[in-house]
């Protein structure tokens, strides 16, 4: 018998273990800005709405004069999944010395647990990946391992970020500057319902932060709130925006370069994460799962390979609405 029958793991069945390892959050993820559910078509469109007032000219009583409302017009833009896809072989020798020579019951248990490791592993690769494209959304651009552009939403809807340098300690008024680059993401998100600030920081700025006289002085506040004995110590409230320190990564590279930060207003929609169905049979036309994983025997039962599989949209539809914030040299 194979190490793996396909009538006793099908891909459905492998798909639920790989989505229901325990697996604790990403930070960003955990902070609930993207709203991720799945979608049973490969690609989303987005809505793009041009939004403002108009100016109205007076004209005389009685006449028929008057000014002719402007529609906003509107269009749609449109993204197609990617996929992310990890590999990995399990053979005989990796298992022979933990499988237990009793009934086919107490084998598979032990095939499983196996699986499960492998699966784990698997899963915890695409959700670092996958939280790398959260921050990239953050961003501007979701990049590609090799650091190619996947989706530049600045480009697609046709907007250009923001940009504020701070200038921290002597010389430097932070509290104006604060409330300018607020300012700022306010005027982007007109006509939006925001539910509070946030500003995600890299760790040389969030040192700037903290040496910075009028930023300690709210920081030694905080500290003497309730709210920093929930051990929230790399988040503090200063001007209503929450600042968040996030110095997480893949390998040497960081997902928020150590001098910025990207303050933005808590807006619903903003950010979101879709996930598409499988390029698999038994996925096509179904609502699309987080993670897939699939195995297949090698040739004279030599063992199985697996593949684990994620086709994610992740994006930022208000993306002109995040400021990002460099240290002022």
């Amino acid at each position: 018998m194979p190490i793996l029958a396909n009538n006793d793991f099908t891909g459905s069945e492998l798909t639920a273990i790989i989505n229901d390892v325990q697996q604790p959050q990403q930070p960003l993820q955990s902070l609930g800005l993207f709203d991720a559910k799945g979608v049973r078509t490969t690609g989303i469109k987005v809505e793009r709405k041009a939004q403002g007032l108009q100016l109205v000219q007076t004209s005389a009583r009685g006449s028929s004069s008057g000014t002719d409302m402007n529609h906003a017009t509107r269009d749609m833009v449109t993204f197609e999944s990617v996929r992310l896809m990890v590999k990995d072989t399990l053979q005989p020798a990796d298992i022979q010395n933990i499988r237990q020579f009793a009934a086919d019951d107490d084998e598979l248990i032990e095939v499983r647990a196996e699986l499960a490791e492998r699966a784990q592993r698997m899963r915890d690769t695409l959700d670092a990946n996958l939280e790398r494209m959260r921050f990239g959304a953050i961003k501007g651009q979701v990049l590609d391992a090799d650091g190619s552009v996947i989706f530049d939403m600045f480009q697609k809807f046709g907007y250009t970020q923001t940009k504020k340098a701070i200038q921290f300690g002597t010389g430097g008024n932070l509290e104006a500057q604060v409330l300018a680059a607020k300012n700022a993401a306010d005027k982007a998100t007109t006509g939006k319902l925001r539910k509070g600030y946030m500003a995600l920081c890299g760790a040389g700025f969030t040192d700037k932060l903290h040496t910075d006289d009028e930023f300690k002085r709210a920081y030694d506040r905080y500290q003497d709130s309730a709210q920093a004995r929930t051990d929230m110590r790399d988040r503090i409230a200063y001007k209503n925006i929450d600042w968040i320190k996030c110095d997480d990564g893949i390998g040497s590279e960081l997902y928020i370069p150590e001098d910025k930060a990207y303050l933005f207003p808590v807006i619903p929609q903003m950010f979101i994460e879709r996930y598409t169905p499988g390029d698999i049979m038994w996925a096509v036309n179904q609502r699309g799962l987080p993670f897939y994983m699939t195995q297949e025997d090698l040739k004279h039962d030599m063992g199985v390979e697996i593949w684990g599989r994620s086709f994610p949209i992740i994006l930022n539809t208000i993306p002109q609405g995040v400021i990002e914030l460099s240290i002022s040299a």
